[in-house]
């Protein structure tokens, strides 16, 4: 029988939001707000593990110094507790209290079944062609193209691409392209990075939980603003969809594309941050 003080600090956490399980972008961000609530509310944080796609990305074994409990019974009469939007409530969290509300997930080398990992540090650009929605937030073929010839030029096989459009991809020798097959081993590749460049995706934001070095976001001029559609309690709160990370451990720069490329001297300030970085190491 549980106990009644330990009951009343238990909060269930919500595993699907509008109908829709939660993509790994969003579980990032549940993670994190579960750190708070522990960590600052003093709760319990338990949370739903029914969902196929959550089961398949062994969250269980990635966050169980987050989550007290994984329950894998269905129960109808608990409430989930509601965290808000989580794109407003959790970068203004990690802003009040820091890079350590962030939980670096637990991978395991015997879970892993990819390609063998270069010994040598190395980058990974994840790539974001035609997404379904929010339009400005997509990587033009030209500038994803551009930008792998001129990081191909110094790092060689030290460049790894992974994409779920290769036939858009004009990958120069060497730099090795792993198409989107099992999220864990992706997850798990951009764990063991250097550097890593993305746009406005899942794959971002588990580069900021694992404390990626370098982290190039090219999100869309879009990305954040001022919101009013989640209802009057939140109108004219931040809506952030760039990702938390830890400025003690991680170097962030964000470069905002206009019409999905890159302006200026854009190209050339990551292309350099990237070589430095991995020469650094």
């Amino acid at each position: 029988m549980q106990d009644p003080q330990a009951a009343s600090r238990t909060i269930l956490l919500p595993a699907r939001q509008m109908e829709t399980t939660l993509r790994i972008g969003d579980l990032a961000a549940t993670m994190i707000y579960a750190q708070y609530m522990a960590m600052w509310e003093g709760k319990i944080v338990d949370f739903p593990y029914l969902e196929p796609s959550h089961r398949e990305l062994h969250l269980d074994r990635l966050f169980p110094h987050v989550i007290h409990q994984f329950r894998t019974q269905g129960e109808a009469d608990t409430p989930i507790h509601d965290p808000g939007p989580l794109w407003i409530v959790v970068p203004e969290l990690v802003a009040a209290h820091g890079g350590q509300l962030l939980p670096r997930p637990r991978f395991e080398s015997s879970l892993y079944s990819g390609p063998a990992l270069p010994d040598a540090p190395f980058a990974v650009f994840s790539t974001l062609f035609n997404p379904p929605y929010n339009q400005s937030r997509g990587m033009s073929p030209a500038l994803v193209n551009q930008l792998l010839q001129g990081l191909a030029k110094k790092l060689g096989q030290q460049l790894w691409v992974i994409t779920d459009t290769p036939d858009l991809i004009d990958a120069p020798d060497g730099v090795f392209v792993v198409p989107r097959s099992n999220t864990y081993d992706l997850l798990y590749i951009i764990n063991a990075a250097t550097a890593f460049i993305g746009g406005d995706t899942g794959f971002s934001h588990f580069a900021g939980l694992s404390r990626v070095p370098l982290i190039i976001s090219l999100y869309g001029n879009n990305s954040y603003g001022v919101t009013s559609e989640y209802g009057e309690a939140w109108a004219g709160r931040i809506w952030n969809s760039l990702p938390c990370t830890d400025s003690a451990t991680t170097e962030h720069h964000i470069h905002l594309m206009q019409n999905n490329q890159l302006i200026g001297l854009q190209r050339f300030a990551i292309e350099k941050a990237v070589f430095r970085m991995l020469a650094a190491r």
